[in-house]
């Protein structure tokens, strides 16, 4: 993400601290996409340019799917290389995955909204959905990417990209099959569908 250019309130706690800011339930995008910008880590010129994970010059990234792009079924996953484990970013996302820490949706859908803007052109969006969570065992954690695009449908108030609100659509992913949805070639709409509905499904 290049550095925003947009006016910054610099009289705020800063990320990730955003549950004490005055702008936590009403944005604008703008203002926290700069705060979280100064904050996060980005990949270095070395990183993996398909998981942006840090390596050494020379050095082929250990990720499966990045060295197998048959087996992979996306281009790029840009939070992979920004969430080390003790980064601000990789501390945030602990917190809403495994915590409840729920508020946090309403601040990631910003920053997914601001990436876009900078990164995108909305004419070369055709539909915008999140990935399901798995909620099965062993885990049984709630929900996390869906609100996420949830509140990104919700506050996107220009209407400029094709997000799918999962909730309102009343989709949900209950396929338990395995962690990993295998059935991704054969996608329809970006969401999973139990086995033997006779829609096949994904992660998109």
């Amino acid at each position: 993400m290049e550095e925003p250019t947009a006016p910054f309130d610099e009289n705020v706690p800063g990320f990730p601290r955003c549950m004490r800011c005055r702008y936590r339930l009403t944005g604008p995008i703008e203002q926290c996409v700069t705060c979280a910008y100064r904050a996060l880590t980005r990949p270095d010129l070395n990183a993996c340019g398909t998981c942006d994970q840090a390596l050494q010059p020379g050095e082929r990234c250990g990720n499966r799917l990045c060295r197998d792009a048959r087996r992979r079924q996306f281009t790029r996953v840009h939070a992979i290389g920004l969430k080390d484990r003790g980064s601000p970013l990789g501390q945030t996302i602990h917190r809403y995955k495994y915590r409840a820490r729920t508020g946090w949706s309403l601040i990631f859908a910003r920053l997914v909204l601001g990436w876009l803007e900078q990164t995108m052109d909305p004419a070369d969006i055709d539909l915008i959905v999140a990935s399901p969570t798995y909620t099965g065992p062993p885990e049984f954690r709630a929900a996390h990417t869906e609100p996420v695009i949830d509140s990104a449908a919700v506050q996107d108030t220009r209407g400029i990209w094709a997000v799918r609100s999962a909730t309102a659509a009343g989709d949900r992913c209950d396929w338990a099959a395995a962690t990993v949805c295998r059935r991704v070639a054969h996608c329809q709409a970006g969401i999973c569908r139990p086995a033997g509905s006779g829609t096949a499904g994904s992660r998109a």
